[in-house]
């Protein structure tokens, strides 16, 4: 009884994976939806795309949590309000890439030295090593978290306010190589596969869970 029980269970988290699969590309398809009927979609495409790209080499060249902290309300603040795209969309685009960040800098919070060899503000020591965190790490990886996260709202600013046919016009313009273009197709293709694999790492996590 126990065992039909856990097969019916699967079964039924299977089909809840199902169903999650037609919600990833619902949220591809309102991005998509969102470039074309947001209100910036007048403003002229090369103007947003020169607006991300700066704002975007800015918040990379300048780590300081500052100006990341800046760029991310910044375009925040255009996405919703002056895009008027909703505001709890936004913020579940914004987090699907946290696991992917989070995973990413923990490698580069973490320290792993011979003991003594590093100011640890907390770590636990493996023979003759110590694997820790200290207060530069923490900053550096703190530093990084926002700078990646502030890129990626650059690129969010990009896609729900202008539809990926005019990005790709306005790329021709800068006489940049064809094989750009093809590499800016499969970035966009992959997106959809980027929400997929989220979603699935989510599904499988509340699966082990219960």
């Amino acid at each position: 009884m126990l065992k039909l029980g856990r097969i019916f269970t699967t079964g039924i988290r299977i089909n809840q994976l199902g169903d999650r699969r037609k919600r990833i590309y619902k949220i591809g398809l309102r991005i998509d939806q969102y470039a074309y009927i947001n209100k910036l979609h007048h403003v002229h495409p090369a103007e947003k795309l020169a607006f991300a790209l700066i704002t975007m080499i800015i918040c990379l060249a300048l780590s300081t949590p500052i100006t990341s902290l800046s760029v991310i309300l910044l375009m925040a603040g255009l996405v919703i309000f002056a895009g008027r795209i909703p505001a709890l969309f936004y913020l579940k685009l914004m987090f699907l890439p946290m696991f992917f960040l989070v995973a990413g800098v923990l490698t580069v919070a973490f320290s792993f030295s011979p003991k003594d060899t590093y100011p640890f503000l907390w770590g636990f020591k493996l023979g003759g090593y110590t694997l820790g965190v200290t207060a530069a790490s923490l900053a550096t990886a703190q530093a990084l978290f926002l700078k990646s996260l502030g890129a990626v709202s650059c690129l969010y600013f990009l896609s729900l306010t202008t539809p990926m046919v005019e990005i790709l016009a306005g790329l021709k313009k800068l006489k940049l190589p064809s094989f750009f273009f093809e590499f800016m197709t499969l970035v966009f293709r992959f997106f959809f596969f980027f929400l997929e694999t989220a979603e699935k790492i989510f599904f499988f996590q509340s699966f082990r869970g219960g």
